[in-house]
Protein backbone atom coordinates (compact mmCIF):
# COMPACT_ATOMS: atom_id res chain seq x y z
CA UNK A 1 0.00 0.00 0.00
CA UNK A 2 1.17 3.50 -0.68
CA UNK A 3 1.98 6.06 2.01
CA UNK A 4 -0.26 8.91 3.11
CA UNK A 5 -3.52 9.07 4.97
CA UNK A 6 -5.92 6.19 5.00
CA UNK A 7 -8.14 4.26 7.33
CA UNK A 8 -7.88 1.27 9.63
CA UNK A 9 -11.06 -0.44 10.75
CA UNK A 10 -11.75 -3.64 12.60
CA UNK A 11 -14.78 -5.51 13.81
CA UNK A 12 -16.26 -8.80 14.88
CA UNK A 13 -18.70 -9.76 12.10
CA UNK A 14 -19.11 -8.78 8.47
CA UNK A 15 -21.52 -9.94 5.79
CA UNK A 16 -20.39 -11.19 2.38
CA UNK A 17 -22.70 -10.45 -0.58
CA UNK A 18 -22.57 -11.56 -4.20
CA UNK A 19 -24.90 -9.50 -6.36
CA UNK A 20 -28.10 -9.04 -4.34
CA UNK A 21 -27.65 -12.22 -2.29
CA UNK A 22 -25.99 -12.64 1.09
CA UNK A 23 -23.58 -15.55 0.62
CA UNK A 24 -21.50 -15.63 3.78
CA UNK A 25 -19.96 -14.16 6.91
CA UNK A 26 -16.50 -13.15 8.09
CA UNK A 27 -15.36 -13.03 11.72
CA UNK A 28 -12.74 -10.86 13.45
CA UNK A 29 -11.85 -8.74 10.45
CA UNK A 30 -9.29 -5.97 9.96
CA UNK A 31 -9.33 -3.51 7.04
CA UNK A 32 -6.41 -1.25 6.12
CA UNK A 33 -6.06 1.10 3.16
CA UNK A 34 -7.75 3.74 1.04
CA UNK A 35 -10.74 4.04 -1.26
CA UNK A 36 -10.03 1.77 -4.26
CA UNK A 37 -6.90 0.30 -2.62
CA UNK A 38 -7.62 -1.61 0.57
CA UNK A 39 -6.95 -5.01 2.12
CA UNK A 40 -9.17 -6.94 4.53
CA UNK A 41 -8.01 -9.95 6.53
CA UNK A 42 -10.48 -12.04 8.51
CA UNK A 43 -9.65 -14.80 10.99
CA UNK A 44 -12.58 -16.98 9.90
CA UNK A 45 -15.08 -17.11 7.06
CA UNK A 46 -18.09 -19.06 5.84
CA UNK A 47 -19.23 -18.94 2.19
CA UNK A 48 -22.21 -20.66 0.61
CA UNK A 49 -21.78 -22.94 -2.41
CA UNK A 50 -23.19 -20.26 -4.73
CA UNK A 51 -19.75 -18.57 -4.49
CA UNK A 52 -17.96 -21.45 -6.26
CA UNK A 53 -16.36 -20.05 -9.40
CA UNK A 54 -16.66 -16.38 -8.41
CA UNK A 55 -14.33 -14.08 -6.46
CA UNK A 56 -16.28 -10.79 -6.74
CA UNK A 57 -17.90 -9.75 -3.46
CA UNK A 58 -19.48 -6.84 -1.65
CA UNK A 59 -18.84 -6.64 2.10
CA UNK A 60 -21.08 -5.01 4.69
CA UNK A 61 -18.83 -4.30 7.67
CA UNK A 62 -20.17 -3.12 11.03
CA UNK A 63 -17.49 -0.87 12.55
CA UNK A 64 -19.63 0.32 15.51
CA UNK A 65 -19.73 3.98 14.42
CA UNK A 66 -21.05 3.08 10.99
CA UNK A 67 -21.44 0.56 8.23
CA UNK A 68 -18.77 0.30 5.56
CA UNK A 69 -19.73 -1.17 2.21
CA UNK A 70 -16.63 -2.46 0.42
CA UNK A 71 -16.51 -3.89 -3.11
CA UNK A 72 -13.61 -6.24 -3.75
CA UNK A 73 -12.18 -9.55 -4.87
CA UNK A 74 -11.35 -12.59 -2.76
CA UNK A 75 -7.56 -12.73 -3.01
CA UNK A 76 -6.81 -16.05 -1.31
CA UNK A 77 -7.90 -19.57 -2.18
CA UNK A 78 -11.21 -20.33 -0.46
CA UNK A 79 -13.79 -23.04 0.11
CA UNK A 80 -17.48 -22.31 -0.51
CA UNK A 81 -19.28 -25.14 1.24
CA UNK A 82 -21.28 -23.47 4.02
CA UNK A 83 -18.77 -24.47 6.71
CA UNK A 84 -16.43 -22.24 8.76
CA UNK A 85 -12.80 -22.01 7.60
CA UNK A 86 -9.73 -20.15 8.88
CA UNK A 87 -8.38 -16.97 7.28
CA UNK A 88 -9.37 -15.16 4.12
CA UNK A 89 -8.02 -12.03 2.40
CA UNK A 90 -10.16 -9.73 0.28
CA UNK A 91 -8.77 -6.74 -1.64
CA UNK A 92 -10.58 -3.99 -3.51
CA UNK A 93 -12.31 -1.64 -4.74
CA UNK A 94 -14.80 1.08 -3.85
CA UNK A 95 -15.61 1.99 -0.22
CA UNK A 96 -18.88 3.61 0.89
CA UNK A 97 -19.23 4.78 4.49
CA UNK A 98 -22.64 5.09 6.19
CA UNK A 99 -22.11 6.82 9.52
CA UNK A 100 -24.31 6.18 12.56
CA UNK A 101 -25.18 8.75 15.16
CA UNK A 102 -23.58 7.51 18.39
CA UNK A 103 -22.22 9.14 21.55
CA UNK A 104 -18.44 9.67 21.31
CA UNK A 105 -17.66 7.56 24.39
CA UNK A 106 -19.18 4.49 22.69
CA UNK A 107 -17.34 4.98 19.42
CA UNK A 108 -14.59 2.41 18.99
CA UNK A 109 -12.94 0.19 16.47
CA UNK A 110 -11.85 3.07 14.19
CA UNK A 111 -8.45 4.65 13.75
CA UNK A 112 -7.61 7.34 11.20
CA UNK A 113 -4.01 7.76 10.09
Amino acid sequence: MRGGSGVRLWGDVGEVWHGDEKVGLINRWYLDGWNREWRLDAERYRLEEIMNGSRDVRLMLDARVGILEAVGIIWTDFLADGAWHPAIRIMGGALDWKRRAMPAKEAGGVSHR
